[in-house]
């Protein structure tokens, strides 16, 4: 009955947690390259601290975007600009890579954090706690996160 009536929603909501998984732990598991063009070799504890900090203040700037804005641009909007900022920028990384300056490198790096939680970060948890009704919210949220 579940299915029936909110598979597809389920089916989306599920999706968008499994491509957000996909971008957001990809993206961290690089947390290191980007680091260290940011950096350079020769890091001490400090620099590295203050490299992490930066990063960690552009996505927390995103993310209060995002709540300055999902009511103004709407959930689902706001999760679609988000996926293909970060998706542009992430194939940007990947096609330029070899042939850009670790400053533009690190630029694209924080731009993909500042969207990333722009949009699909805080919308993907978001959406599922409002979209399903309340007797089946927790089980569809549940289910959302497991397939993610």
């Amino acid at each position: 009955l579940l299915l029936r009536h909110f598979g597809m929603r389920l089916f989306g909501t599920c999706m968008t947690w499994f491509l957000w998984d996909i971008s957001f732990y990809g993206n961290k598991l690089f947390h290191s390259t980007f680091i260290t063009a940011l950096t350079g070799e020769d890091t001490t504890l400090t620099q590295l601290g203050w490299a992490t900090t930066l990063n960690a203040a552009v996505a927390l700037v995103g993310y209060y975007g995002a709540a300055l804005l999902v009511d103004k641009v709407g959930r689902f909007w706001l999760q679609q600009i988000g996926f293909l900022l970060s998706g542009v920028l992430f194939l940007a990384v990947a096609y330029s890579y070899e042939h850009i300056s670790s400053g533009a490198l690190v630029t694209l790096y924080m731009l993909s954090s500042f969207f990333g939680q722009l949009g699909p970060n805080c919308t993907t948890f978001l959406i599922p706690s409002e979209i399903f009704p309340t007797s089946q919210r927790s089980l569809c949220h549940g289910t959302s996160a497991a397939l993610g």
